[in-house]
This record gives structure tokens, sequence and C-alpha cells, in this order.
């Protein structure tokens, strides 16, 4: 994975998972490029929100209340690859209620921005990029549309 960040502002992006062949580049104000497939064989989604989350919040049992609150929840290791499949359409939503580094999630956040989404920090606040202190309380990114209804969780 790769990032740009300028004013304060990831704008570009690119991360490649040579796993499972995706590889997901892209500028805000240009759009993402996807190489491979974002599919994940979602069971039972239909309307409901697939929502990507961390294996070990999983197996605390951080995330139970995600099937009454609307969601598909699949767990699953590597923010950056998590923010990826948002950017690419493969889910709707990533959130983490842990902290983490900027450079795990700068490139992520760049392409699920250039893809029209949205990432933020979901107790409050403004996310700061290039801090001196480079570490996220916890965020939130989605697909366009979706914020409203993850505020439930």
């Amino acid at each position: 994975m790769i990032a740009l960040v300028v004013d304060g502002e990831p704008v570009l992006g690119a991360i490649g998972n040579p796993a499972t062949g995706l590889c997901v580049c892209g500028a805000v104000g240009h759009g993402v490029q996807v190489d491979g497939d974002p599919g994940l064989g979602w069971q039972h989604a239909g309307d409901r929100l697939r929502l990507l989350v961390s294996r070990s919040e999983w197996q605390r049992g951080e995330w139970r209340h995600a099937a009454a609150a609307g969601c598909e929840a699949l767990p699953m290791g590597s923010v950056a690859y998590k923010l990826a499949l948002v950017a690419a359409g493969g889910a709707d939503a990533t959130w983490t209620r842990h902290p983490k580094h900027e450079w795990d999630v700068a490139a992520g956040a760049a392409l699920v921005r250039a893809a029209g989404g949205e990432v933020w920090l979901p107790h409050g606040g403004a996310l700061h990029w290039n801090a001196a202190r480079p570490r996220l309380p916890s965020f939130a990114a989605a697909r366009a549309g979706v914020r409203p209804r993850l505020a439930a969780l």
C-alpha cells in the first residue's frame, strides 16, 4: 500500500493484495480503478449493510450487535485491505473500535474518498493526517450514502 497526503488530506492511494489478485488505485476527484475481483461471496446480505470488521474485535465479541443493527459482518485481517474492498464495492463499510496508525489507513482512506465515500471518527472530532502523533483513536469508512445507516452502531 502507498498513499499521498497533501495539506493533511489523503488524496491518492494504491493497495494490492497478491494473495487475492486484487489491486485498487485511485485519487480524489479521479475515481478508482479496480483490477481483480472484490467480491466476497456474501451469504445473506440482501439489503443488509455489508460490514468488514477486525478478526480480533470479532473474536472478543465486540460485533455481536451487528446482525441486530441490520448488518452482515465479515471478520478479516488487514485494515488496509478492508478499506480497499469498500472502495472497490466489495463491502459497504468498515469500522474499527481501536487505534490505528495513519500509515495503516491513509492509502485506504484516499481510496474510499476517491470512490465517493466517507472516512470519519465515530466518536466525533476531525481526522488529522500527518500529525505529530500519527495514531487515529478509531475510524469508520463507508461508501457514499451509508454513514447515516451506521449511526445505530
